[in-house]
């Protein structure tokens, strides 16, 4: 019964390299971070159904070009500096 919500960043990933990238959701506002920086944010209300969703590294039926490592879903939103943190520990 919900909506497909989506939120991008501009320009392409770096071929070749390890790419650290967060999402959060406080239900008010999503966020994404490329490396520990906030790429892109957008307004986003509502609730997370039981039954919700989630999709990785493109839209559902989309493809992409890469491979996904060490994913991890929270119970709990990160705040910005553990999000920079865990970059830096992954690109060691």
């Amino acid at each position: 019964g919900g909506t497909l919500q989506s939120l991008k960043s501009n320009g392409a990933m770096s071929s070749g390299l390890w790419i650290h990238v967060a999402g959060t959701w406080d239900g008010k506002t999503q966020k994404l971070y490329k490396n520990g920086s906030l790429v892109a944010s957008q307004e986003l209300t509502g609730t997370l159904d039981k039954g919700a969703i989630l999709s990785m590294g493109g839209s559902p039926g989309e493809g992409m070009d890469g491979l996904l490592d060490d994913m991890r879903v929270y119970s709990v939103m990160l705040p910005e500096s553990e999000i920079a943190a865990l970059a830096r520990l992954g690109s060691r």
